[in-house]
């Protein structure tokens, strides 16, 4: 009953933030459309203006070059270096330089920052950045619902006694440890699906183990189920290993 309420307790919270990515992820697909829209029509009107003193295109080519510039666009979006595009300079004094990086946010998009560059270079990097946009939010978007879908397909089974020990350690638990008890052939799953949690880190450095945030085990420590936690790992390590075997 005790590990079926943490089970409920972290199903619940992951199934939570598995339903706001999924949400986040129609919202961004949905901006990224619209920034694709413009991005589509600025295109069409940028190739009319240019084509239309030397050469006469039909609006069925205009629109066919438009959609070729948008699918460029992607791939130049993933095969482009992004810290090469993140630093942009600006002079706006005699000695003064302003250089702005295009620093990523979480993953998926960028703000603004100061450093050092040439104008000319910066402003081509700056425009690109800027038609890079659409792509960049129709792609976040996928990642978003990847991520959903891996939260929604951990094996809370398995996960749950490895997070009751790291919790009561609140440090460093190492690899054999946290696989102690448990049946060889899940090892693997159990520490991927561990890595799809917010909160668990991995400590690669020997002994490479797990441990879990400050932030994560503070919402734990003041949540009701903390103390269910606490007692189950009086009793994981006498589990025998079948009840971990997938």
């Amino acid at each position: 009953m005790k590990r079926k309420q943490l089970q409920d307790r972290l199903s619940n919270k992951l199934k939570r933030e598995s339903l706001l990515l999924l949400a986040g992820s129609v919202g961004a697909f949905l901006v990224g459309l619209v920034v694709l829209f413009f991005t589509f029509w600025f295109t069409f009107g940028t190739l009319l203006l240019t084509t239309y003193w030397w050469i006469s295109l039909s609006y069925n080519m205009l629109c066919m070059l438009s959609m070729v510039f948008l699918m460029l666009l992607f791939i130049g979006n993933a095969t482009t270096d992004r810290k090469y595009l993140d630093k942009i300079e600006l002079n706006i004094g005699p000695h003064r330089d302003l250089e702005v990086a295009v620093a990523i946010g979480t993953g998926f998009g960028s703000i603004l920052a100061f450093s050092d560059g040439k104008a000319a270079r910066s402003s081509i990097k700056m425009f690109t950045t800027l038609l890079y946009t659409g792509p960049r939010i129709i792609v976040a978007s996928w990642y978003m619902m990847k991520h959903a879908l891996k939260l929604k397909n951990i094996n809370f089974n398995l996960v749950t006694p490895a997070i009751a020990k790291a919790y009561k350690a609140e440090a460093r638990v190492s690899l054999e440890q946290l696989l102690e008890g448990t049946h060889e052939a899940t090892h693997r799953i159990i520490l991927e699906d561990l890595l799809k949690i917010d909160g668990v880190v991995l400590l690669r450095s020997p002994p490479a183990g797990i441990t879990l945030s400050p932030e994560f085990i503070e919402t734990l420590r003041h949540d009701p189920w903390c103390r269910v936690m606490k007692e189950l790992t009086l009793s994981v390590s006498l589990r025998p290993p079948f009840l971990y075997s997938v």
